[in-house]
């Protein structure tokens, strides 16, 4: 079974067992897909990537002893933007390629291996 999913170019392989299988209809034919879903612990985990876009903040996130600690954000808080598109996309990217980089996946284009930690621009947690 294909273990990777696809998009804008980019193909996605995980090697970790929680990654949860369906079969979706493509076609008319019945295709193996790995389908990725997020627990509330996965969500807590990229907002707080997503809104720590320094080395500082990301040790801080990922320290258990930190009031930033990232399994105490409250996902049910509302939460304010105040940046420019361009700084928001690239903090979106950021935080995404490194919990793919966390995660265990791996991500493909024309056929060349992305570096996901260093597509995040963060120096490697």
């Amino acid at each position: 079974m294909d273990s990777s999913t696809h998009f804008s170019g980019y193909r996605v392989y995980q090697d970790l067992e929680e990654v949860s299988y369906a079969s979706t209809c493509a076609g008319g034919r019945m295709t193996g897909k790995a389908k990725v879903t997020l627990t509330d612990e996965d969500l807590r985990e990229l907002f707080a990537f997503f809104s720590s876009p320094t080395d500082e903040e990301l040790h801080q996130v990922l320290s258990p002893s930190h009031t930033n600690f990232y399994k105490q954000e409250n996902l049910d808080a509302e939460y304010s933007l105040t940046q420019e598109r361009r700084e928001f996309a690239v903090d979106a990217w950021r935080a995404v390629t490194y919990f793919l980089h966390r995660k265990g996946f791996s991500l493909h284009r024309d056929g060349t291996e992305v570096d996901l930690l260093a597509s995040s621009e963060y120096s490697g947690v």
